[in-house]
């Protein structure tokens, strides 16, 4: 999995203002420092050569009351070596493993009190498998000094005074701060000023990389903060962009994603240790804040009353879910039991004497492993201060991203209702236009949009403050001080749960018809959502149309809905973007733009599941991509525009004459949309054609036409199917289908019927008009909604 490393880190703050503003609590119970942390400085290969050493002085200063502090490993990594000690009569942990283990942070603290009267050498050498489900902090160790991931201000000047010659220069601090910094929080109400040590020559640690040459004649070797990439030193602000300053950081990244994914978090702590330099990074779903560097040998009363103020922070300070705890026996028992039974009917195919669909991804709901624990979660109902409990586990889907919304969807127990439903659970950005999915959700339900899920309760969620759970470190992105120095952008994100019945993705129809039936229904949506509520879905996507339990279809998550009339640029799944969007990232979003990504969902879907032979190659048009060299955007669309100009779907041949009617006439509205839409085809020689063109520009615009479209598909699949039945002894029926409307039903005006030989005409104009010699566009890139 690739995790973002760049873009997503805010600083270097003060570090005496990183406690004060995210760890205030304990101030004034922290004990008098005394630390010496000198034997933490690595005399060996290895970066777990700092661990023990570490371990002991927290220990013996009692810095973490009531956490266990431990060196971790990997499960697999500590069960080989737990079977090597038991083999060798060893009962202790090695003293110098010779390996890092970056699946896991170097060191963690979790809950677990000391227990006092042991021996302290054996509690100590004891390492533990790492949890990601227990952990609360993660320490993060390397040896060198060149391995820290992010920079100062100072650093370049710093590299230049400082040279490795054993000579201390004066004192030079990594940062500056005015007497009296800004805080979003407004606790700043002292600051300790941290002046780091300045470079001492370690005869242990490896040579700097060269440097400059002296006056001399002699290279002297620069300052290891000093190291270079290819692009420059400190191109990036924040991110050193050395080979060691990366990979340490796309650990960091990593371990925090693995964090956030296995416990219900706001938000998380991590402590940097590069050689004798250390940070603080606190991370939330919008980005991360990090302290400047600082010199714990030299100066280690501020990581003492960091590690003092930790041990004493509530839990919700610490960063985790004031609405989630640990399920009771009972609760995961009555989980369990119900999952169990959900999976056994749908292996079995049938429930009831129906067809039971497959929910891709459900058989991991009941992970058994310590590191997914079975969880109650408290979600909001319509009336203020009123909750329901909800029993979950293993999320069966979760985004990639550790930052922005960060959905995971959940097969969940109802305490109250007594059976499984379906949780969504993810970050809102709060923009002013866009709404919270729940109250999307009521306001179609209040003008009576069809086939959208039932809101069974949900809502922004509701922390131990009584204030919404939001992120924020974008506030410190908005700060006028100069350690504050970012590269990317950072929104506010507020914590959302959405509660509905279990559906299924469209990817799970039974055969074409219930494909298409799905499709129509979300059309039906589509057009109701905006004649009636005015209201654009704006992300139409294969996991978004789906199905109920009886094979209807549900257009799902309209978490990036918005007004018809409201200007939102560059929002919806890339894979089914339109051809304008994609071209013209600036255009405003549209009907047409949804109604478009309709049938590229169609599209994407046949080729997939009812295309008679593999077309995988071909399905790669969906996901190409290139960057506008004029700009750096993302833009795309060119091989989308090759498919509906040129043969390439009309050559492929399904599985349901069907379906392969409705792809060609769909295909073909389009062509005469963006014929029209380019204006640069001489259409004037050819009245008629010229007709037809303007005549399904206006169609594809329209949602009752793609209705209507979808409705006569489906009347001819199942003429042809009863025809077939009538000619072909039948040995199974098929499950019988839904009740299907009337073709027109949803159209608010019945169309002017047209002869058969008016449709000849047409079609005979339009198969002409893709003859190889036709001139067209090969790039949309000038269109504007």
């Amino acid at each position: 999995m690739a995790y973002p490393t760049e873009g997503c880190f805010i600083g270097t703050m003060l570090p005496q203002s990183f406690l004060d503003d995210f760890l205030s609590e304990g101030v004034n119970l922290a004990p008098t420092p005394g630390a010496d942390f000198t034997k933490v400085l690595p005399g060996g290969d290895v970066t777990h050569d700092m661990c023990m050493p570490f371990v002991r002085v927290v220990q013996k200063h009692e810095l973490l009351p009531g956490l266990r502090l431990f060196v971790a490993r990997t499960k697999k990594r500590w069960n080989e070596e737990k079977t090597s000690r038991a083999q060798d009569g060893d009962q202790e942990m090695p003293g110098a493993a010779k390996a890092t283990f970056d699946l896991c942070p170097t060191m963690a603290a979790r809950k677990e009190p000391t227990v006092r009267g042991q021996n302290k050498k054996k509690s100590t050498n004891i390492a533990e498998y790492y949890n990601f489900a227990t952990s609360l902090l993660g320490i993060e160790l390397r040896r060198t000094p060149e391995a820290d991931p992010f920079t100062e201000p100072e650093d370049y000047e710093l590299s230049r005074a400082s040279p490795l010659s054993g000579q201390a220069p004066d004192l030079p601090p990594p940062v500056s701060s005015k007497a009296n910094p800004v805080s979003p929080l407004s606790i700043s109400q002292r600051l300790r000023r941290v002046s780091p040590a300045p470079y001492r020559h370690d005869d242990t640690l490896p040579a700097a990389a060269p440097g400059e040459h002296t006056q001399d004649g002699q290279q002297s070797q620069l300052h290891p903060f000093s190291q270079t990439s290819s692009t420059g030193p400190f191109r990036n602000p924040v991110e050193r962009e050395t080979e060691a300053g990366t990979e340490f950081r796309r650990s960091l990244v990593s371990h925090a994603h693995a964090q956030f994914a296995r416990q219900h978090r706001t938000h998380f702590f991590q402590l940097i240790l590069a050689n004798r330099w250390a940070r603080f990074v606190r991370w939330d779903r919008s980005g991360a804040v990090v302290s400047s560097r600082f010199d714990y040998v030299h100066e280690p009363a501020i990581l003492c009353e960091f590690l003092w103020r930790f041990a004493h922070l509530s839990d919700q300070k610490r960063g985790l879910d004031s609405t989630v705890s640990l399920a009771s026996r009972q609760e995961t028992s009555l989980f369990e039991d119900a999952v169990k039974a959900f999976l056994s009917d749908m292996k079995a195919s049938s429930k009831d004497g129906r067809p039971m669909r497959h929910l891709p991804g459900a058989e991991i709901t009941l992970d058994p492993s310590e590191t997914y624990p079975t969880w109650s979660v408290q979600v909001s109902t319509e009336n203020p201060g009123e909750y329901t409990g909800l029993i979950v586990r293993r999320p069966f889907t979760v985004h990639s991203s550790l930052l922005g919304r960060a959905t995971r969807a959940y097969i969940a127990y109802d305490l109250r209702e007594r059976r499984l439903v379906f949780l969504k659970d993810a970050w809102r950005i709060d923009h002013p236009k866009l709404q919270a999915e729940s109250t999307t959700y009521r306001y179609l339900k209040q003008h009576e949009v069809p086939f959208i899920p039932e809101l069974l309760y949900g809502g922004d969620v509701i922390g131990s403050n009584n204030k919404p759970q939001q992120t924020l470190s974008q506030a410190y992105a908005d700060l006028d001080e100069e350690w504050c120095r970012y590269e990317g952008s950072f929104e506010r994100y507020i914590h959302h749960r959405v509660v509905q019945d279990v559906a299924y993705p469209l990817g799970s129809a039974l055969d074409e018809r219930e494909f298409l039936q799905a499709i129509h229904d979300s059309l039906c949506a589509i057009s109701s959502a905006y004649d009636v509520a005015g209201v654009l879905h704006r992300d139409l996507s294969m996991e978004n149309i789906m199905l109920d339990t009886k094979g209807r279809g549900i257009l799902n998550d309209w978490d990036h809905a918005g007004n018809k009339d409201s200007r939102a640029r560059g929002i919806g799944t890339w894979r089914f973007m339109s051809l304008c969007l994609l071209e013209n990232p600036t255009k405003i979003h549209d009907v047409a733009d949804d109604l478009e990504s309709v049938f590229w969902v169609m599209t994407y879907g046949s080729l997939k599941r009812f295309a008679r032979s593999n077309q995988a190659q071909l399905m790669r048009f969906f996901d190409y991509q290139t960057v506008d060299p004029e700009n750096g955007q993302k833009v795309g669309g060119q091989l989308k525009e090759g498919c509906i100009f040129g043969p390439r779907l009309r050559n492929i041949a399904f599985t349901s004459d069907s379906l392969q009617d409705l792809i060609h006439k769909a295909k073909l509205t389009w062509f005469g949309y963006y014929t029209i839409l380019q204006g640069n085809m001489d259409l004037d020689s050819s009245p008629l054609t010229k007709g037809i063109m303007l005549e399904q520009h206006e169609q594809a615009k329209r949602p009752a036409f793609w209705v209507d479209l979808f409705a006569k598909a489906l009347h001819a699949h199942d003429a042809r199917q009863l025809a077939a039945e009538q000619t072909t002894p039948v040995l199974t029926k098929a499950p019988e289908a839904p009740t299907l409307p009337s073709p027109r039903s949803w159209l608010k005006e019945d169309q002017p019927e047209t002869s058969a030989q008016e449709n000849n005409n047409k079609r005979k104009a339009c198969d002409d008009l893709q003859e190889p010699g036709v001139r067209r566009s090969k790039r949309l890139k000038g269109l504007r909604g």
